[in-house]
């Protein structure tokens, strides 16, 4: 979603007052995954709220299917996004262990084109330590991602892998 403070700042919205002001509406394109898909229903924000009313149990936010670019033989029957919503796609050009959020987003609520996120691992180091992403709209110890394009991160790293390659 969008910060509060710099939303306000910027763009004259009180995201406190109305926290709608600064979440994008999103639709998932994979449902597949059986461990996944029970937090992505009811899950229609991308935003800094949290859970939302009607996410499965074990949800804190938007969830995220792994992925890799191959799949060794020795890893057993192959997995793929396609098929079973996790695995080998060929969207990932990285390399293994790259988490995808595979959305619709309502584009006219970013800002130009641009809104923030930043990963939190359940049952594990929980927030993302901040970053410093170069070339965007103001500071921000978070990523910026462009809407309408493939968005790639690590974890902890400033500089994306990648932003670009309209869908």
């Amino acid at each position: 979603g969008l910060d509060h403070q710099k939303a306000l700042a910027v763009l004259g919205r009180n995201c406190d007052a109305n926290t709608a002001l600064c979440s994008m509406p999103i639709r998932y394109t994979n449902t597949l995954n059986p461990t996944t898909a029970p937090w992505k229903q009811g899950d229609t924000k991308l935003d800094w709220q949290g859970v939302e009313a009607g996410q499965g149990s074990g949800a804190q936010g938007s969830p995220l299917d792994w992925t890799t670019n191959i799949w060794p033989s020795s890893w057993g029957a192959k997995k793929t996004v396609a098929i079973n919503g996790y695995g080998e796609t060929p969207i990932n050009l990285w390399g293994q262990h790259y988490w995808l959020l595979d959305v619709e987003m309502d584009c006219s609520k970013t800002y130009n084109g641009w809104f923030e996120l930043k990963s939190f691992i359940s049952n594990g180091p929980g927030w993302e330590a901040n970053v410093a992403q170069a070339n965007t709209p103001w500071v921000s110890n978070n990523h910026f991602a462009q809407c309408g394009k493939i968005n790639v991160f690590q974890r902890g790293q400033s500089n994306p892998v990648v932003v670009g390659g309209s869908f």
